[in-house]
């Protein structure tokens, strides 16, 4: 499984760094545009090829205010998926924004996926010990029933 606990961060170095370019050639965002700008860069992260991903202008896109400092962005993307071909993915993300304009995602699939890796690793390690014990006594089984026929 993934671990989407770190996604927040890297989407926020990556908006910066978009939002910087965007500066030096004279383009300044406004809140909207900034929040949709963070949403694809969010949706960046969890893409299986993101250096393929085609994204509509900022305008396009549907933000939301939802209480205070909380946004929902929904947009679409065009981008590869794991076998090569292009297929048009949809995303919906909650925004929160604080007073000094940083942001992070807060879906709980990206906030929460440290803990939830974690459970479902060890869960899936006991599961794995508990495959390799019934393997072993199924063959001691079947060798002691084999043997005794001889």
């Amino acid at each position: 499984m993934a671990d989407y606990s770190n996604t927040s961060n890297l989407a926020w170095i990556q908006f910066v760094q978009k939002k910087n370019e965007l500066a030096a050639i004279g383009k300044i965002l406004d809140e909207r545009e900034e929040l949709a700008l963070f949403a694809q860069c969010v949706h960046c992260q969890i893409l299986k090829s993101p250096a393929t991903a085609i994204f509509p202008s900022l305008d396009q896109m549907y933000v939301q205010p939802v209480g205070p400092g909380r946004f929902k962005v929904a947009g679409f993307v065009d981008a590869q998926n794991s076998y090569g071909a292009m297929i048009r993915g949809q995303y919906n993300y909650s925004i929160e924004r604080d007073y000094m304009g940083n942001m992070r995602c807060t879906d709980k699939f990206i906030s929460n996926a440290a803990s939830i890796s974690s459970s479902v690793g060890s869960t899936m390690i006991a599961w794995w010990i508990l495959g390799i014990l019934g393997t072993i006594i199924t063959f001691a089984i079947s060798y002691f029933f084999v043997s005794s026929l001889y």
